[in-house]
Formats: C-alpha cells, structure tokens, sequence
C-alpha cells in the first residue's frame, strides 16, 4: 500500500486514482512484494469505494 500512494503523492493528488490503484494492489496484487495482498484487515473504505465511486468513502465521523 505504500507504494501505491508514493507513486500518486504529487501536487495534483487524485483521491479517487490514489483509491483505484488501492483496487489494484488488493485485487491484483499490484506492487505487492509476494505478487498479491495479503493481511489487508479491514478495508471498508475500499469496499465502499469501489460500490459507489466516492474517494473520500471512509467513516463519516472522520471526514473534515
């Protein structure tokens, strides 16, 4: 996951291409250092993400 969000920390930070690329590391195993994830926990955000497209899917009681 770290090197998923390295490769989009830039000055024109995208949420919602930062959260793909959170797709295809949990479902590909994309820039995994065994080839797929592993030990994801909790990924409700994703989920979230991925049902309804919002990058800021996370709990509503932390949102700004």
């Amino acid at each position: 996951m770290t090197e998923r969000l390295a490769e989009d920390l830039r000055p024109d930070f995208d949420a919602a291409d930062q959260m793909c690329r959170y797709l295809q590391w949990r479902d590909n195993g994309h820039c995994s250092s065994t080839g797929r994830c592993f030990d994801i926990g909790d990924a409700a955000a994703l989920a979230r993400f991925d049902a309804d497209g919002d990058p800021f899917a996370g709990s509503a009681a932390r949102r700004p």
